[in-house]
């Protein structure tokens, strides 16, 4: 299983050769696909407003991971450190990072150099 950032699922509405190609590698490969809701608040939020139906279409392919107290936990801890560190990566990309660290998931995005700073995060770019 892996995670999706949202970098991703823009690219891939986008029809982005790399995210394209990514997504047949993982539906070839049969990989379960699962996004968290912190991206479906990024979507949300972006320009246009909403999520167009190629987005809407990916996301009801995959599993929805809820951001729950411990998600919530370990983003604030993460944020935290991140920012003591002069690191920071902004909370939502923290809550991002959390529910993948503690779902024990690879994210899949296209700021691999901005998610690296992680410790723990298994990053994978396309």
């Amino acid at each position: 299983m892996v995670f999706l950032d949202t970098s991703f699922i823009i690219d891939f509405g986008r029809n982005k050769t790399l995210a394209v190609e990514k997504m047949q590698s993982f539906e070839a490969s049969g990989t379960p696909l699962r996004v968290c809701t912190p991206v479906i608040f990024e979507l949300s939020s972006g320009w246009p407003p909403g999520i167009d139906d190629k987005r809407k279409a990916l996301l009801q392919r995959m599993q929805v991971v809820p951001f729950d107290a411990t998600h919530a936990e370990k983003a604030g801890a993460l944020n935290r450190h991140l920012i003591q560190q002069g690191q920071g990566i902004g909370a939502l990309d923290a809550m991002i990072a959390a529910v993948a660290l503690v779902e024990g998931e690879a994210l899949v995005t296209r700021n691999k150099k901005h998610y690296e700073r992680v410790a723990g995060l298994e990053v994978l770019d396309y």
